[in-house]
């Protein structure tokens, strides 16, 4: 994110810059939940139309159309992953009714109950009272827990929205679904996604141009500040263009950066990577066409090429598993080092499973305009079978 500010700081702002006439709003329904209970809501269904009443409802009043979307019930695709670093808690599995006491620490509260959470408040919403506090001739669509959305709108009871159906195990992947879906819709030609998840944010910049929108609007944070700040998206795809650099690459690069289910690229950052970029697009075009199952040698190569040059070293290799010998030879005599091996990069063989994982990812994110869309197979992706039953961890 605050490679972004950096690059195309014309593209934020801390004021919205459109109107919002034929606007709609797509919300990370994670972020609804750091809305805290007023200090007189003691349970669920009182929680339920305070954010109805507080949030939501402002929202319709001078937008069209608000779309929440949740995370969706635990599936196997989504908990099949031993990460690297996991320190989740453990989520409980409570059966929560609208009746039932909201706990005094309410962020852990949320953090552990989310889903059930989330099915008790949309339950809530569905009921003919609390859906006549919304504004006439306005459209709320709650996506969440459950694979099919509810449109929900004054004087009409609740009905599914068969075309937001979707199967996605990613929140992120789905909100980006939405704001397709409301291009498709031909009513609302301005959206505005309220979240923080960087991955959202990198592949609206990374799809954009497909959306059919007017303006495309990520509603975030500042880096390093807790000021709001709008980012618009096709304003930076404009700009990455008039660079010569595709924006699919920007996806790429934040992928390619690593996570707890891929593996990490260590003592570089995105920025770097960013700015290596930014001086010769051309050297590296070939990153664009990672996201193919499997990644072209080129691809590879090309990334390959990029981390060498990112390398802060002194010396310039062809390879990084010459690159990686030059700098060991070098550091294993710093007798101040206790630890060498971590500020090496990584060999060619670690590097090319690494890109099969990032290929995957960046697949699963760019097809999220796809409701029911098939990943690739982990075993052929960087994977392989852990000891624990139906879990996979990285080779």
């Amino acid at each position: 994110m605050e490679s972004l500010y950096k690059i195309f700081q014309a593209s934020f702002s801390s004021s919205c810059p459109i109107s919002t006439h034929q606007c709609a709003i797509v919300i990370d329904g994670r972020a609804l939940f750091e809305t805290k209970p007023n200090q007189e809501i003691q349970t669920i269904r009182e929680y339920a139309p305070q954010l109805l009443k507080e949030n939501i409802r402002n929202l319709l009043i001078t937008h069209e159309r608000v779309d929440i979307v949740f995370d969706l019930i635990e599936t196997k695709a989504s908990q099949c992953f031993l990460k690297i670093n996991d320190h989740s808690d453990t989520r409980n599995n409570y059966q929560l009714r609208g009746n039932d006491r909201i706990e005094t620490l309410f962020r852990k509260f949320v953090h552990s109950n989310q889903i059930v959470l989330t099915t008790c408040i949309q339950n809530c919403w569905m009921e003919p009272e609390l859906i006549q506090h919304l504004p006439p001739n306005r459209l709320l669509i709650v996506d969440g827990p459950d694979p099919t959305a509810i449109r929900l709108k004054k004087y009409h009871t609740p009905e599914p929205d068969y075309l937001l159906e979707s199967y996605h195990a990613q929140l992120y992947t789905r909100i980006l679904m939405h704001a397709s879906g409301i291009s498709i819709d031909e009513c609302q030609s301005k959206v505005i996604i309220y979240t923080n998840n960087i991955d959202v944010i990198l592949i609206a910049i990374a799809l954009g141009f497909s959306i059919s929108l007017q303006h495309l609007l990520i509603k975030s944070r500042y880096p390093r500040a807790q000021e709001n700040c709008f980012i618009d998206v096709k304003s930076i795809i404009a700009s990455l263009r008039q660079a010569a650099i595709d924006p699919i690459c920007v996806l790429t690069l934040h992928v390619l950066s690593g996570c707890d289910t891929t593996s990490f690229i260590g003592n570089i950052s995105t920025e770097k990577m960013f700015n290596c970029i930014f001086k010769d697009p051309h050297r590296y075009s070939n990153i664009k066409n990672l996201n193919c199952i499997p990644p072209p040698y080129k691809s590879i190569t090309a990334c390959a090429q990029l981390l060498i040059d990112c390398s802060s070293f002194g010396y310039t290799a062809e390879l990084l598993d010459e690159l990686r010998a030059l700098m060991a030879d070098v550091r294993i005599k710093d007798r101040a080092r206790t630890n060498v091996a971590s500020t090496l990069p990584p060999s060619t063989s670690a590097f090319n499973l690494h890109c099969l994982r990032a290929a995957r990812k960046i697949k699963i994110s760019i097809d999220c305009l796809d409701s029911n869309p098939t990943p690739p197979p982990l075993l052929q992706s960087g994977y392989e079978n852990a000891d624990i039953a139906g879990k996979f961890k990285i080779k």
